[in-house]
C-alpha cells in the first residue's frame, strides 16, 4: 500500500500515569471501565485490554501494576541511529549531502545487514516516510538546498587554509599601512550568471547556515560582468558583455 505523506497522526492523550491511575480505579471498583476511559483520557479497549492483563499477572502472583511499552519498537538501535546520524552530517560536510530517500535505503540496508527485527518495506528495500519524520524530529535535521561548489573551492574552504590566508593578508595591510584605509583597497573581478545543474534538497542540521553541493565543473552558459568595488562601498559602473 502507498504511504501517505500528508496523513496525520493521532497522538496519545494520555500518560502511563494516567493509564495506570485508571486501572487502578477500574480493579478498586471506584469506577467503570467507560466512566475511567472518559476521566483519564483512556481509549475504553487500551483500558479494557490491560485491566485484564493486570487481572491475570495478579493470579500470578504479581501485586505490582507493570507497564508494558506503548507502541512499536525501534527499528534501528540507537547506537545504529547514532551512526547513521554521523555519516549524514559528515557526507553533507564534504559536499555531498543525502537525499531522503538515501537514507531511508541507507536506514534499510542497516537493518538488514544488523538483522533488526523492522517494520520497513521490503518490496522498495527502504525505510517508511513515517519512520523519517520522527528520526528528522529526533535528531534535529532539516531539508535544505545546497548551494553548487566546485571541487577546487571546497578544497580552499578548509579551516587550516582560510585561517593562513586571513593572517597574511592582516600583514600585507599592516606592512603598506592600509588596515585603516578602505577606500584604497579595491577589489576587481569577473563574475557573472552560471547555468548549471538545479540541485535537489538535501538533508542538514537544523540551523546550518551554509549547505553546499559539490560540482565537478563548472561549464555551462554563462553571462559575465566585471566589477569594481573597494572596501569603503564605493564603486566603478561594471563593465557588461566581457
Amino acid at each position: 500500500m502507498e504511504e501517505n505523506k500528508n496523513s496525520k497522526k493521532k497522538n496519545r492523550k494520555y500518560n502511563e500515569i494516567m493509564l495506570k491511575s485508571a486501572i487502578e480505579s477500574v480493579l478498586q471498583s471506584k469506577l467503570t471501565l467507560y466512566m475511567a476511559s472518559k476521566e483519564f483520557n483512556v481509549p475504553w479497549s487500551t483500558l479494557k485490554a490491560n485491566v485484564e492483563r493486570v487481572k491475570e499477572e495478579r493470579k500470578q502472583g504479581i501485586t505490582q501494576i507493570r507497564m508494558l511499552k506503548v507502541g512499536r519498537p525501534f527499528s534501528l538501535s540507537a547506537n545504529l541511529e547514532q551512526s547513521l546520524l554521523s555519516y549524514i552530517i559528515q557526507m553533507q560536510e564534504l559536499g555531498f549531502g543525502l537525499t531522503v530517500n538515501q537514507i531511508r535505503q541507507i536506514a534499510f540496508s542497516l537493518a538488514e545487514t544488523a538483522e533488526c527485527k523492522h517494520y520497513f518495506n521490503k518490496s522498495k528495500r527502504c525505510a517508511g516516510w513515517n519512520w523519517w519524520v520522527s528520526f528528522k524530529g529526533r535528531y534535529g535535521l532539516s531539508l535544505r538546498i545546497p548551494e553548487n561548489l566546485s571541487s577546487g573551492r571546497a578544497i580552499c574552504s578548509n579551516p587550516t587554509i582560510l585561517a593562513d590566508f586571513y593572517e597574511k593578508l592582516e600583514a600585507t595591510l599592516v606592512n603598506h599601512n592600509l588596515l585603516d584605509c578602505p577606500d584604497r583597497i579595491w577589489n576587481c573581478d569577473e563574475t557573472g550568471l552560471m547555468y548549471v545543474n538545479k540541485p535537489t534538497k538535501i538533508v542538514t542540521k537544523i540551523g546550518k547556515k551554509y549547505v553546499y553541493n559539490r560540482t565537478y565543473a563548472e561549464k555551462g552558459t554563462t553571462t559575465t560582468v566585471l566589477a569594481c568595488i573597494n572596501a569603503a562601498g564605493h564603486f566603478i559602473p561594471p563593465f557588461g558583455d566581457i
